[in-house]
């Protein structure tokens, strides 16, 4: 639910913020997003449970911050016989994100040894485990961000 109210909350903040700082918004907004998830590594097992609120805020914050404005750079960087197969294409792509995702976290969980009546020390590891591994592909998000900013 947090997350939600994060991302609807800078949804509204930059509705109509112009399409001049669209790379800003979205470097600005995939930045909170980012920290976000580091800060999961550290709070996930530490607390203290408002330390844990106010970073799921910012993740929904940093996607709610960046996400009209990368749809509407998308749609501007393809030709315009691309537009609308690009256009359909968004939700997909963004709901396999979702897919991809549940399933890593799923696999990494499960190696890093959650199971039925696991000790809370599993249970712990298992935890710091899944934002860790979520490390990488937030760097490669950041990475991809400021390759899609800088395109013309």
């Amino acid at each position: 639910a947090l997350t939600a109210v994060g991302w609807s909350v800078a949804a509204m903040l930059v509705s109509g913020v112009p399409v001049s700082l669209d790379t800003r918004v979205i470097m600005l907004g995939m930045s909170i997003l980012t920290v976000g998830i580091a800060g999961f590594v550290y709070a996930i097992t530490e607390g203290p449970l408002l330390l844990l609120g106010l970073l799921v805020i910012m993740e929904g914050f940093g996607f709610g911050l960046a996400w009209s404005s990368i749809l509407r750079r998308m749609l501007t960087l393809v030709d315009a016989d691309d537009r609308e197969r690009t256009s359909a294409s968004i939700p997909t792509i963004h709901r396999l994100g979702f897919a991809i995702g549940a399933a890593w976290i799923g696999i990494v969980a499960n190696a890093a040894g959650l199971a039925t009546g696991a000790s809370v020390e599993t249970i712990e590891f298992v935890a710091r485990s899944v934002f860790i591994s979520c490390l990488p592909f937030a760097l490669l998000g950041m990475i991809a961000a400021v390759k899609f900013v800088s395109s013309r």
